[in-house]
């Protein structure tokens, strides 16, 4: 039979073929959160919005029909009479006939009366630098979105992962405080045998059933943690089925390239999306330029007469009162305020990382202390339970051993699971696990 030592030896030279992928439970961890799905839904909306900003590079069509009535309002009188009336009596009398005759003066009311006025309206941008800063703007917005979902989704990659380790922890240690049961019971008949024929006193008997009660206590609430941390982890993965991971016995420290964090990769878009806002405010005197054609008919009395209407619209800004400028140099301050931030948040990420690994080696190097620990402490318990049958250790002895080797296997199980929840932070300081 394997020692233990063999099997720890074996388990550590193993660590290089950990290839378990963690990312099925962690897509469903994705597919199960809410708050996600709420951001998913945001960048949809970011898209639908880039789309849109896409359009407005092509025509827009628009259909308008008009039909008023109206009465009362300014006039203007137009004397047709007195002008052609002079002249018609002329042309009458030279022709000794009536065929030209008398003309009343008009009065022409500005509002029109029973006139419909129906219409399409094209319009076709030529240059317009607002839509091109426009279209930036929305590719950024979505770009963020997509870093503000990974972020997220790292972030449930770690709890995920954490609450794992600590449902294996319960269950380790309930297997270890099952297993000093077991020794327990053994020594408890070994001990009744001794009372039987009269080596030890009846209060040996006592002080380990006491001990078994005290071991029950703990089982029951070692089985208690295991019990809330399926709950947690069927509360983030959505599944009632328990899922097993095949671990090896401690982590490995991943030295592959890490990932720039999400974090760092907003403010870097933030400050490229600042950055438009310089770029609009320095063509501030560049021309925009466009094509309206309006085809439709205006008629009096529900009448029909087409026309067509083609105009070029130019537009240029020739002074503002320097205000453009003034809002171009707010916004470089803001660039420089944000890109010393980033400088900030890139350092204490940095730090963190570096911090991150040292965290992780020191955890599996104390972990690595407990290999000799654990067999000497097995020993002991042999050793001191043989001389307890033989009648030449007391029952306080093996108690004793019995609480060393426990309390050992206790803190090697802590060990080991502090180690694989350090190595959970570490891959998500260092961003090392690819996130889609």
């Amino acid at each position: 039979m394997k020692t233990f030592f063999q099997i720890f030896i074996f388990l550590i030279l193993s660590e290089a073929s950990f290839g378990q992928d963690f990312m099925p439970m962690i897509q469903k961890v994705w597919q199960n959160n809410q708050q996600l799905a709420a951001k998913d839904f945001e960048i949809k909306s970011a898209i639908s919005s880039l789309e849109e900003a896409k359009s407005m590079y092509g025509p827009s069509v628009l259909f308008n029909a008009q039909y008023t009535l109206s009465t009362g309002g300014r006039t203007i009188l137009f004397p047709i009479g007195d002008l052609l009336n002079p002249v018609y009596n002329s042309l009458n009398k030279l022709n000794n006939n009536n065929a030209f005759g008398q003309l009343e003066n008009q009065t022409i009311n500005f509002l029109p009366n029973n006139f419909n006025d129906i219409k399409f309206k094209i319009q076709q941008p030529i240059y317009m630098p607002d839509i091109a800063i426009n279209r930036s703007l929305k590719e950024g917005q979505l770009r963020l979105k997509e870093l503000e979902l990974k972020s997220y989704k790292r972030l449930l990659s770690k709890e995920i992962m954490t609450a794992y380790f600590n449902k294996e922890q319960a269950i380790a240690l309930t297997k270890i405080l099952e297993s000093s049961g077991i020794l327990l019971s053994e020594a408890l008949r070994t001990t009744q045998s001794m009372i039987t024929n009269g080596i030890a006193l009846p209060s040996s008997r006592l002080r380990i059933e006491a001990q078994q009660a005290q071991l029950s206590a703990q089982i029951i609430e070692a089985n208690s943690q295991v019990t809330n941390a399926n709950l947690y982890i069927h509360f983030l993965t959505g599944d009632t089925v328990n899922q097993e991971i095949s671990l090896p016995e401690l982590p490995t420290l991943d030295l592959e390239t890490s990932q720039v964090r999400e974090e760092i990769l907003q403010l870097q878009e933030a400050n490229s999306i600042m950055a438009l806002a310089v770029k609009k405010e320095d063509q501030f005197y560049k021309p925009s330029f466009g094509v309206a054609l309006d085809v439709g008919s205006q008629a009096f009395n529900f009448g029909f007469s087409p026309y067509a209407f083609l105009g070029l619209n130019f537009e240029i800004n020739l002074y503002d009162h320097k205000r453009h400028q003034k809002r171009r140099d707010a916004a470089i301050s803001n660039m420089q305020a944000n890109s010393a931030n980033q400088k900030q948040v890139a350092d204490q990420f940095a730090l963190k990382s570096k911090m991150s690994e040292n965290n992780l080696i020191a955890a599996i190097d104390q972990a690595h202390t407990f290999a000799s620990r654990i067999s000497s402490a097995e020993r002991n318990y042999k050793d001191v339970f043989t001389k307890y049958k033989a009648g030449t250790a007391g029952y306080l002895e093996i108690i004793d051993a019995e609480n060393l080797l426990t309390s050992t296997k206790v803190q090697y199980a802590l060990a080991k699971f502090n180690a694989w929840s350090k190595w959970s932070e570490y891959l998500y300081d260092t961003a090392k696990l690819d996130i889609p």
